[in-house]
């Protein structure tokens, strides 16, 4: 038998974020399930691919974001990547 060693796979880290799963694709982002480093909180991240409008559209979702409404999750966290790509963090709202 024939077993084939382990990789270690480093979590990927985006700011104080740990991705876990990815959850959802669209067209102009990617959506994971994230744990806080710090508080151990879950969350989404949303992370814009790049692109010219990136930097639009995630600012049109964090003032949108802001607002408080019973049908909208709480915003958490937003930055930028490294590589310049924006994203946002709201609370994670289990099924």
């Amino acid at each position: 038998q024939i077993t084939t060693p382990q990789k270690d796979y480093s979590p990927i880290q985006i700011g104080r974020w740990t991705l876990h799963n990815q959850i959802a694709e669209g067209a102009a982002t990617l959506v994971y399930r994230v744990i806080c480093s710090e508080s151990q909180k879950e969350g989404v991240l949303k992370l814009f691919k790049i692109h010219a409008d990136g930097y639009a559209l995630a600012q049109n979702e964090i003032q949108a974001l802001r607002l408080i409404h019973p049908n909208l999750p709480v915003l958490i966290d937003h930055g930028t990547t490294r590589d310049g790509r924006h994203f946002l963090v709201t609370e994670y709202i289990p099924d």
